[in-house]
């Protein structure tokens, strides 16, 4: 007996050194699932401008798409804030020296090209916004990509929301792009046809207001329709909230983007759409990790995956609600 329980103490003792020993030689940030091969986390680096953390348009949904990602164990995250924007340049550099990719917001538009230019073998990515000088330096950046999600396919998306509205309105699409910009005739073109209505005509409120955008407007009358303001941008929405709110009459509803949501405490919502940055989160890394790098202009779609809805159940009726979450086109081509 003595023997056998020798034995089987020096089984097990073999058992968990082989497991340690098994352990060790799994490289630290790798992850390991049985019949895959060991995967390597890629190192990342996120710039946070002067807005901090918190910032809720960009910075805060970015950086919890992020964080999913580290919990997951595909990346090694480092975050350098900037609490001035002359410190812009350097969070760029230190952490390109870090890391194989670095991500920054629109205010680091100004550097993004010269700092990619100064390290080659470290991939950048600008998300929402194109980079100042990109019309200037006449050589491509290899290792530079900067992405936008495309506002029509947001308006789009709020104008099928919009036509669901039971009574009579007055559409309103609220943008700060000057009539002479391209990309607002495609957000008005875009609305109108997520209306699916040819009695609807849109008008188009330009951001900051107008003093005599609204003279012909009675909202106070009895008889004035309901008013539904579309928003495809978040950056204003505090001060366009605030300017709602003033406005005589109770009748005014909202469509926002989803990260203006908390924002508002008063006026009723019809829905918001959500930009869904683990898509090209998901994507970049792929890229990185594989070598399959793609420089330049990338859009978000709805095609591919960059936008989701949500509605409120405060509002919308339960089976009214199914209906347009299950007859929404999330198939926007602005060619047609």
């Amino acid at each position: 007996m003595k023997i056998k329980y020798f034995t089987l103490i020096h089984d097990y003792t073999y058992i968990i050194v082989s497991c340690l020993l098994l352990l060790c030689m799994v490289p630290a940030g790798c992850s390991f699932l049985p019949g895959k091969p060991l995967v390597q986390a890629v190192s990342v680096g996120f710039c946070i401008d002067i807005l901090g953390p918190e910032e809720p348009v960009f910075t805060k949904p970015f950086l919890t798409a992020l964080h999913t990602l580290e919990k997951k164990r595909r990346i090694r995250l480092a975050i350098q804030t900037s609490h001035f924007a002359s410190e812009y340049k350097n969070a760029l550099e230190n952490l390109a020296r870090q890391n194989q990719v670095v991500f920054c917001g629109p205010l680091f538009s100004r550097f993004i090209m010269q700092v990619a230019k100064e390290f080659p073998e470290t991939y950048f990515v600008l998300m929402q916004a194109i980079p100042e000088d990109v019309l200037t330096i006449s050589a491509t950046v290899p290792n530079l990509q900067w992405i936008l999600y495309r506002k029509e396919d947001i308006a789009f998306l709020m104008g099928q929301i919009g036509s669901y509205f039971p009574k009579k309105a007055s559409y309103w699409l609220v943008t700060d792009l000057p009539s002479k910009n391209p990309i607002r005739l495609y957000e008005e073109t875009a609305f109108t046809k997520g209306l699916q209505s040819s009695a609807i005509t849109p008008s188009t409120l330009e951001w900051p207001i107008q003093k005599d955008s609204f003279e012909q407007v009675d909202f106070a009358s009895p008889n004035q329709t309901v008013s539904i303001f579309c928003v495809t941008e978040g950056a204003y929405v505090p001060a366009f909230l605030e300017w709602v709110s003033a406005l005589p009459g109770e009748n005014h509803y909202l469509l926002l983007p989803d990260d203006a949501w908390n924002q508002v405490h008063s006026l009723p919502i019809l829905g918001s759409v959500l930009k869904v940055y683990t898509v090209p989160l998901d994507n970049i890394i792929q890229q990185v990790s594989s070598g399959s790098w793609q420089a330049g202009l990338h859009y978000m779609t709805i095609k591919n995956g960059g936008f989701l809805v949500r509605l409120p159940a405060s509002f919308w009726e339960p089976s009214l609600k199914r209906e347009i979450e299950s007859t929404l086109n999330f198939a926007y081509d602005p060619e047609k």
